[in-house]
Order: structure tokens, then sequence, then C-alpha cells
């Protein structure tokens, strides 16, 4: 008899309806049945529990190197990673928005972004904004910690040659009102072009699965943490401080408040520990743990476990709005205040039958 183990770095996932392997080393994720999702979970697999798989789904299993042949009595050679998540850093994310119109000193900003070692940020130029100050404050981010940015600008041909020529630090940058749009590279940073206008606060929230991340830190800190406002900071075009841009909270002004007495504030955390396993409908969909968590564009404002509400995907019958079959989240359930989202299993039932034949 031959013995199998998962490896540690594929996470077996959960859903209502559908389940998933995170394969969170080589970022990727595909889609397992129920029986295969249970036998994952167990520490040494028999081979003939394997060879009962419906689909041909051990032979993938092995292909994919999601499970290994393990010797009995070897298992504990190969423990299951923890999903324990740690940042030595206070902050670790920050967002800045500038406008035409804003009255903040955006390099006294960027330097009290290094100074609490911030190592990400994204910088968000508004419209009609002047390109030497775009050039500014990429100048003013040379030679400090922060060591990932990622640029959101109006489209300019010259500024993106010019930028991705002179400064390193730059892994990505979304360009809007584009001519087009497409996936470009100039000197090997990735360029995002799109026609779509700008619009500033409005664009958060949205989830789709071109937003999806799947690798080892967003996994982690999804289990632990909020998978979008932990550790996160934010400057919006007045200046006023945030937990994201979004927010409607304010921590005091950049031009009167530093950034670090805005995050010792004792309400700037209360949204860092909120995972999706706590969300209603979230806690019920196999790509929870790829998926950033918006806690400001919510279903009910009042509860703070609420659904994101740009999210247009339904677990229940693992279907997206605009698929055939369609329903939205309201017809497989009730929202109340009380008890925030519950799950008509009977109704539920009805619609995989119809849609799946189950």
């Amino acid at each position: 008899m031959r013995y199998y183990k998962r490896f540690a770095n594929c996470f077996p996932i959960d859903g209502y309806k559908n389940y998933a392997v995170y394969d969170i080393s080589r970022k990727d994720v595909f889609a397992i049945d129920k029986p295969t999702f249970e036998l994952l979970g167990l520490e040494i697999i028999f081979e003939e529990l394997l060879q009962g798989l419906p689909n041909n789904r051990f032979s993938e299993l092995l292909d994919k190197e999601i499970i290994f042949q393990c010797p009995k009595g070897d298992e504990n050679l190969f423990p299951f990673i923890k999903t324990n998540w740690y940042s030595p850093f206070s902050i670790t994310n920050c967002i800045v928005d500038w406008s035409i119109d804003s009255k903040y000193d955006i390099i006294k900003a960027l330097e009290q972004l290094d100074k609490i070692g911030c190592k990400t940020l994204q910088l968000r130029f508004y419209p009609n904004i002047e390109e030497n100050q775009v050039v500014k404050a990429l100048k003013c981010i040379v030679g400090m910690n922060i060591r990932g940015v990622e640029l959101v600008v109006p489209f300019s041909e010259e500024l993106i040659k010019f930028i991705t020529r002179e400064f390193e630090s730059i892994v990505s940058i979304i360009c809007y009102s584009a001519d087009s749009t497409s996936v470009k590279a100039y000197n090997n940073c990735q360029v995002i072009l799109t026609k779509e206008m700008f619009l500033g606060v409005e664009q958060c929230g949205v989830v789709s699965p071109s937003y999806f991340i799947c690798n080892n830190d967003f996994f982690f800190e999804s289990n632990n943490h909020n998978s979008c406002l932990n550790r996160k900071i934010s400057i919006d075009t007045h200046g006023n401080i945030k937990n994201c841009p979004s927010c409607s909270q304010s921590f005091g002004n950049i031009n009167d408040t530093t950034l670090e007495q805005a995050f010792k504030h004792p309400d700037f955390k209360k949204h860092w520990n909120i995972t999706k396993d706590q969300i209603d409908v979230c806690k019920d969909c196999e790509f929870r743990h790829m998926c950033t968590d918006c806690r400001v564009f919510i279903k009910d404002p009042e509860n703070i476990y609420s659904q994101p509400a740009k999210c247009t995907y339904n677990p229940y019958i693992a279907k997206w709005q605009g698929e055939e079959g369609y329903v939205p989240v309201e017809e497989c359930g009730t929202y109340t205040w009380e008890t925030g989202f519950v799950v008509n299993h009977k109704r539920v039932a009805e619609l995989n039958k119809q849609l799946w034949g189950e």
C-alpha cells in the first residue's frame, strides 16, 4: 500500500458550493470537489482513497504536485505550514492621493512614511495633474526605505517612458484615460493602460477575478487580518489621514498631525483584525483568501461584518453576475440586523438543482 501527503504550500479551501486548492508558492489556484478537499486535509492519505476519486483526480493531483508519495511513518518529517502572519512594522502600506486642489506638502508626507517604515506605496494622481509634480514626488522616494511603488496617473507616453527609465522602485503603473486597454512592459515595468476615467475613491471596493492575489504573504495575512486595511494608512486629496481614502472617518490632517499620531488613535486599528472568515457571505466563498476586503462599501453600513457591496459573485451557486443562471446573493438567504446574512438552504438547493442538476 502506498501513502501520499499534501505539499505544505498547497492549501485546500472550502466554499459553500465549490472548493479550491491554493498553491501559494506557484501563485496558482484550481478547483476541486468535496471528496478531494476532505482527503487533502488528512495527515497521510491511503492510495486506495485517492484512486476512488472521480474524473482521474488522483493523476491530476500528482501532475500538479499537490500531493507526493510519502512512506508511512515519515509524515511527521513534512509538517504542514502554520498560517501565522507577522510584520515588525506598524504600517506596511499606504495610499497617497493628490490632485490640483491638494493643499498639503506631499514631500513631507512621504518623508513621514519613510520614518515609520512603510515599505509599499500607491501614489494616485488625479486628472489634470502637472507631470512635474509626479516626478518631484518620485524623486523624493529615491533613497528611502519604500521599496515598492504603484503609480496611478493619467496616460502620457513620454511620462511613462521617463518614469520607468529613471525610477527603479516603481513596480507597476496604472494609466487611465488611455486610447486603448492593454498591458505593456516599459523598461521591465508592468504598465496597465485603461480607457476608463479615474473616479478616485468611488473605484474602491470592486471585487473581480482580475484583482485576485494568490501568494504566500497575502494568504497568511488574509487568514489573520483584514486583507485590505491591515497595517494600512492613507492620505486623501485634502490631506486627511485615514485607514483608506474612501473612509469617512479621519484621524487628523497631515498639515497638523503626524502619521504616527494618527495610527496611535484608539479607533485606527478597529478593522485590522476582521478576517474573511468572519464576514457575511465571504466566509462561504472559495475565493475569500485571494480577495481584498473592502470595509467601506458594504451592504449594511451598520454591520462591520457585512458583505462587500461591490461583490458580484454568488458562492452559493458558484456564478458571477452576467453568467447564465446567476441570481444575487439576496435570493439565497436573508439579511437581518440581528444575525447578518442567513442562508436559505432549501432555496439554494433548488437553485443548484436547476443550474447543475444536483
